[in-house]
């Protein structure tokens, strides 16, 4: 009986303090307001699964030339990928073929109950985002590859027109 109850009590506190601790958000991660979340915003295929990596290649000295969405017709029309509004949030998408036109398309990619707003600017079999946005959905460079979900949203979440 003795050891039930310390086992009960260790349970207890661990819980309380779990409880306690304060949510960690990483500030460039950006949260979800009720007016962004509407279904009009989003669009109509919500959560779809895939994998989420990240590939330093995706530098702000990228030159446009370089990615799918270049300055073809479906293009983005920016000389380096540091020029681009929502930067360091861009990456390759697996929605890109080539320049069509899910170029400059933005999603928001979500992990682990988190979420950024990602531009697609490259073709990828997942998502591919800049480091610095992969550690702002996960929290951990060093996880390299997780799963995840997408759902394309309005473009003014990724700071296009």
């Amino acid at each position: 009986m003795k050891s039930f109850t310390a086992i009960s009590c260790t349970v207890l506190a661990a819980l309380q303090v779990a409880a306690a601790a304060p949510s960690t958000l990483v500030s460039s991660v950006r949260p979800t307001s009720t007016t962004e979340s509407s279904d009009s915003a989003k669009g109509a295929a919500a959560g779809t699964s895939v994998s989420i990596s990240y590939d330093p290649v995706y530098s702000a000295s990228l030159s446009m030339d370089q990615v799918k969405c270049s300055n073809g017709i479906n293009g983005v029309k920016y000389a380096t990928v540091g020029d681009l509004p929502n930067f360091p949030y861009v990456g390759g998408a697996p929605t890109i073929s080539g320049t069509d036109t899910n170029c400059g398309k933005c999603y928001e990619v979500d992990y682990n109950g988190k979420s950024v707003y990602i531009l697609a600017i490259d073709y990828s079999t997942g998502f591919n985002l800049n480091p610095d946005a992969f550690t702002a959905l996960t929290g951990d460079l060093n996880l390299g590859r997780v799963e995840g979900t997408y759902t394309e949203v309005d473009g003014s979440f990724c700071k296009q027109p």
